[in-house]
Parts: structure tokens; sequence; C-alpha cells
């Protein structure tokens, strides 16, 4: 699921704060299908439905080892920006295909910490 300034298809979240980016809200692969290459298809295919494939935003669980190797495989990186989830701060980290990001915010090193670290993080 995606959406940007004209389409809306997860109403949990608001629209990135990045103009003219879209946001992958959801990717779920099964796990005895997970290494199959059915993610990196399915997220290829979002990816390319956006119009800007080159500007997504997607937002992931600390210590999510699989989606931090799968989005790092991608072309993902930290952005520096987490938000609270249940009242856990910085539950969620923020990820992106692009380097123009405001401020250090695009330094995947800008937060000290590094995709594979966070992996470990729970």
């Amino acid at each position: 699921m995606w959406w940007d300034t004209r389409n809306t298809c997860n109403p949990a979240r608001p629209p990135s704060t990045y103009p003219g980016a879209a946001e992958v809200a959801a990717l779920y692969v099964l796990k005895q299908y997970q290494g199959c290459g059915i993610g990196r298809r399915l997220f290829e295919e979002a990816m390319a439905a956006t119009g800007v494939p080159n500007r997504i935003v997607v937002w992931m669980f600390r210590g999510n080892a699989r989606a931090c190797a799968f989005y790092e495989h991608m072309g993902f990186h930290l952005t520096g920006r987490t938000q609270d989830v249940d009242g856990v701060a910085g539950a969620e980290v923020e990820l992106a295909n692009f380097d123009t990001l405001v401020g250090a915010a695009g330094d995947p090193e800008a937060n000290g910490e590094k995709l594979a670290d966070l992996a470990r993080r729970r």
C-alpha cells in the first residue's frame, strides 16, 4: 500500500512529510515464502506504481532483522527519524531510498545507528 498527495491507501498514517515522496505502508510475506524473491517483486511493483520510484519512505519496527536486511538490499537507509508506537518511544524508525532529506537526516550515520546495528536491537 502507498500514498502520495493524491491518493490515500492507509488512513492510519499521515502522508510523508517529504514533498513528492510516496510511502509504502506495509509489506508482509508469509515466513515459508520469505527469501524466494516475492517481497522484492511486490516491493518493486509498489515502487513503480507510486510514479516516484526513487522517492520512497518506509517505516519499520526496531529489531526486525529481516526487514532491515531487506530494505538495505533495496537501497534504503536510516533517516534518523523515529516515532512512538503504543507508548514505546522510538519503536519505529524511518528509512528512505533518497538522499535529499532535510539536514543530517539523509546521512545513514546521522543518529549513530546503522541498519545492521538496529536489526539487533529490540
